[in-house]
């Protein structure tokens, strides 16, 4: 009787096998049916790499972030460490003889500026200094000016200040501080302020101005020198003092 409830069971068993491949066989695609437990895993595998290589994308952007202004520093480094350095930009020739880098600004040492135009002329500004920002790259910060703007009819006009602020992109340079500017007519102008817009050779200024001439002075709120047309237009406040000149002897 042992030996026959074997033999049974096995039957049964052969039959059940025989049963589950069958059914295995007759599932789409020919391929065995997924269990719940194995998706669970294989989606929480591919979780977990997205999460991985999500993490690496981060740290690179980290690291190039840092390192690009770091490598554009030390070409730059290497670039100047050659000597004195000149380039044109447009209509602008600029040079320098040497270039201190620090954390956000260039810092230049004697820059000399030169400009042209077919209708003004030429113009050419130096300064013992000039520090560009990293946030500005078009705008120059000039310390001790000395400039000059050339008109072929008109002749020179001299100009000096302490300070200045240089935007090379629209070509206009805003003095402040013991500001100075001689036309070719003898006239000596000292101001607080003052804008010169190179391309027009407009030189202006909004605060208070004093003029020097052979037989006057002229003390005003803004004045207003076209050096092309060769007019200058003083504006609120005029008070002009005429000046007695010695008349010359007819031996």
């Amino acid at each position: 009787m042992t030996s026959q409830r074997v033999t049974s069971q096995g039957f049964m068993q052969q039959i059940l096998s025989t049963f589950s491949s069958s059914n295995r066989k007759s599932a789409p695609g020919n391929l065995p049916l997924p269990h719940d437990g194995d998706e669970v895993a294989e989606l929480s595998k591919k979780r977990q790499q997205a999460f991985i290589r999500a993490q690496r994308h981060s740290r690179a952007v980290f690291i190039l972030r840092r390192l690009l202004p770091l490598l554009s520093l030390v070409c730059c480094l290497a670039f100047f460490a050659t000597g004195k350095f000149s380039f044109e930009y447009k209509d602008i020739k600029a040079s320098v003889e040497k270039i201190d880098v620090n954390k956000n600004e260039l810092k230049m040492t004697n820059p000399r500026l030169e400009g042209h135009d077919k209708k003004a002329g030429s113009y050419l500004v130096t300064a013992s200094t000039a520090t560009q920002k990293s946030d500005s790259p078009y705008v120059l910060h000039l310390d001790t000016i000395d400039g000059k703007l050339d008109h072929p009819k008109n002749g020179t006009v001299l100009l000096k200040a302490r300070k200045g602020v240089f935007n090379t992109k629209q070509e206009v340079l805003q003095l402040s501080g013991d500001l100075e500017i001689k036309a070719p007519n003898g006239m000596i102008a000292q101001l607080e302020t003052a804008e010169i817009t190179f391309k027009k050779q407009i030189i202006t200024s909004d605060r208070p101005v004093y003029v020097q001439m052979e037989s006057s002075t002229i003390r005003a709120d803004r004045v207003h020198i076209d050096g092309v047309g060769k007019i200058v237009t003083f504006h609120d406040r005029v008070k002009v003092r005429l000046i007695k000149t010695p008349k010359r002897s007819s031996n």
